[in-house]
């Protein structure tokens, strides 16, 4: 990965075509503004509530996951199969 994309700094493998990002230029995303002070408190690792944050990430991420596509239950019983229950159908 020794290609820098000129648009967004991202690192590129030599071969990745040049227009595969931001579109060659023509897509531009407003510049990110900087955390929250409270969403940089949980990133931090310097107290109990961060690190449990920090330490669980993953399955937060996995939840918010199943939210975003209508996803209302999770089964956690380590003992059985996970279902993933939507309002139409068990995925």
């Amino acid at each position: 990965m020794d290609n820098i994309c000129q648009f967004c700094n991202a690192k590129k493998f030599s071969r990745e075509t040049p227009g595969i990002c931001f579109m060659n230029g023509k897509i531009r995303l407003a510049p990110l503004e900087s955390p929250s002070l409270e969403f940089l408190h949980y990133m931090t690792g310097e107290t109990p509530e961060s690190k449990h944050f920090l330490q669980n990430i993953k399955a937060y991420n996995a939840y918010f996951q199943m939210i975003s596509f209508g996803v209302t239950s999770i089964n956690t019983n380590r003992d059985e199969i996970n279902c993933f229950f939507h309002p139409r159908k068990i995925l």
